[in-house]
């Protein structure tokens, strides 16, 4: 008898043996339970997109914008906040009404308590640029433009901020005046519409 015909006889042995005891093969198990551990998974994931209320050290309440319905939102080392466009972000700048997006998993078969893997807080943008505008009011402590974008915004300079003529030349800050065109070059904060850590303030208007 050759080798080919023994390994087939074994073969069909086995499985008469399986079928005469009631036993079935493990793989057509696995088979049958995937498709209730995929669900059982898809019911825990959370995704909500709303606005913030309640907010604690640890944890936020937000309102759910689709029906009003109220969630809470508890935050772990492992989560990660980001602003609107990707920024490094923390609970400490969240504020009362920002609208976020949230993602995590159900802690309740109620889906009103989630555990947060990522937070978006699309109310928090700051980005580093150079933003235009005409100046409005200059005080000791801030200068307000008029930017064509962006409105009203107040720039915040601090003692490195260097202040300069349209040619680059090094200029007094009290130099530049009400009814000036600024160049300024910093970090803009959407949300509070100010321009922070602001580097150089370029006055267009001195030659």
């Amino acid at each position: 008898m050759s080798k080919k015909t023994q390994l087939l006889k074994r073969t069909l042995l086995s499985g008469a043996m399986i079928a005469a005891l009631g036993m079935t093969q493990p793989v057509f198990a696995a088979e049958t339970m995937r498709p209730v551990l995929m669900r059982m998974k898809e019911n825990k994931v959370a995704y909500v997109y709303g606005e913030a209320q309640t907010i604690s050290p640890t944890r936020f309440v937000m309102k759910r914008k689709s029906d009003d319905k109220q969630i809470t939102v508890t935050i772990s080392d492992a989560t990660k906040l980001v602003r609107r466009f990707g920024a490094k972000s923390s609970l400490a700048e969240m504020a009362e009404t920002d609208v976020v997006e949230v993602k995590g998993t159900w802690s309740d078969s109620d889906k009103t308590q989630l555990t947060a893997t990522f937070i978006r807080n699309n109310s928090v943008q700051a980005r580093h640029g150079t933003f235009a505008g005409i100046v409005t009011e200059v005080t000791d402590a801030h200068v307000l433009f008029q930017s064509k974008e962006r409105g009203i915004q107040t720039i915040t300079p601090d003692s490195s901020t260097k202040y300069v003529n349209a040619k680059g030349v090094a200029i007094l800050a009290s130099q530049v005046i009400s009814g000036h065109s600024l160049r300024v070059t910093g970090v803009w904060d959407r949300k509070l519409n100010t321009i922070k850590e602001v580097k150089i303030i370029k006055d267009q208007s001195l030659h």
